[in-house]
């Protein structure tokens, strides 16, 4: 997934080719993985805020057919801050009301692939479940 091909005003530069030693330090020095990606505006003129673009990021794998569906569950699984926002955003545009649990979690995983790590399923699962009990509430007695 490259951002610059889903907004054409954002670049998408590696964090190795950053100033920051702490993004550098990020990207895995040595690594066989591709370091991760940082988005940044290209230009003032053309500045999207962090909660801006992740609901658009979010929405979009949402609603984009075609997409590799395998990669979303990765991508909604990421730990960084602005991942997390991107799964809230993409949980956010389901409708989980006056539907059965079993029903709103299969819809909700029908939309991509569950990535294999377990902490990336408990991320996501953990942020299906508050959206769920927060739409249809009357179903279970608290969030947890």
């Amino acid at each position: 997934l490259q951002a610059n091909k889903l907004l054409p005003e954002l670049r998408v530069h590696d964090a190795a080719d950053s100033s920051d030693p702490a993004a550098a330090a990020a990207a895995g020095g040595g690594s066989s993985d591709p370091p991760p990606k940082h988005i940044a505006t290209s230009s003032a003129e053309h500045a999207v805020d962090e909660d801006t673009l992740a609901q658009c990021i979010g929405y979009f794998l949402r609603v984009c057919p075609g997409l590799n569906k395998t990669t979303i569950g990765e991508l909604l699984g990421e730990p960084d801050k602005f991942y997390l926002k991107v799964l809230d955003s993409f949980t956010s545009t389901f409708d989980f009301c006056g539907l059965s649990f079993d029903v709103g979690l299969r819809t909700f995983l029908e939309s991509f692939k569950l990535p294999g790590e377990s902490q990336k399923i408990d991320r996501i699962i953990n942020t299906f479940g508050k959206a769920y009990f927060t739409q249809a509430a009357d179903i279970f007695a608290n969030e947890d």
